[in-house]
């Protein structure tokens, strides 16, 4: 709270130190009063699967529990100043996802936002992310390196064929998966989200072979 805080007065002074400036671009945004959201709005806890070179699934595809399809879980974040004005052009590089647990290990850039802030504040995060690892813990929306507080965080968990998140799918994943197939359940094996280790976690697990982080 204290830095949010810090952060706030400094983009003030650095508002109020510029001639003539009024807009709202010269102010950090406002961690309390920006805001994250997923467009699914229903009430389970849906997951994407990341792969290191970024052909996993978007946001905009995450499955739904049990293998029941997928829904759009792209996530709007619309950034304002301590006034409630948009952060116009705001870098996409200082927006970004992490899990909760960090369980997640992004290639580098992996997980920043689509594109800068438009004119009403906003960017989002719509397309596959690139990384490895797994978490089912909730997903966090970082503003240059502050977590927004405006809520607890995203229903969105993540897993990939990258199951150590050393960035490349190789013999060591899969001889991890292999633990995992046919025994005790394991989130970060269930590629296809069906809540079974099975056939199509192989399927998904073979199209991978061989990514790796850019």
């Amino acid at each position: 709270m204290m830095r949010n805080h810090f952060a706030i007065a400094i983009g003030l002074v650095l508002a109020c130190g510029l001639a003539g400036a009024a807009s709202a671009q010269f102010f950090l945004p406002d961690w309390e009063l920006s805001t994250a959201q997923r467009t699914y709005a229903g009430p389970e806890m849906v997951s994407v699967m990341h792969v290191p070179d970024g052909s996993g699934d978007p946001f905009a595809a995450a499955q739904l529990p049990g293998g029941a399809g997928s829904v759009d879980a792209t996530i709007v974040v619309t950034l304002v100043d301590p006034v409630g004005n948009p952060v116009q052009g705001y870098p996409a590089e200082d927006v970004w996802v992490e899990a909760a647990d960090g369980g997640v290990a992004y290639c580098a850039g992996g997980n920043f936002a689509d594109g800068p802030t438009d004119a009403s504040g906003v960017t989002t995060f719509t397309g596959a992310r690139r990384g490895g690892g797994s978490s089912e813990s909730l997903l966090l929306v970082y503003v240059s390196g502050v977590a927004l507080t405006s809520n607890a965080g995203l229903a969105i968990t993540s897993n990939s064929p990258d199951l150590n998140g050393d960035g490349t799918v190789n013999l060591v994943d899969v001889v991890t998966f292999a633990g995992h197939y046919g025994g005790t359940y394991a989130y970060a094996a269930d590629l296809h989200y069906d809540q079974q280790i099975n056939l199509a976690d192989v399927v998904r697990l073979a199209h991978a072979w061989g990514a790796s982080c850019p």
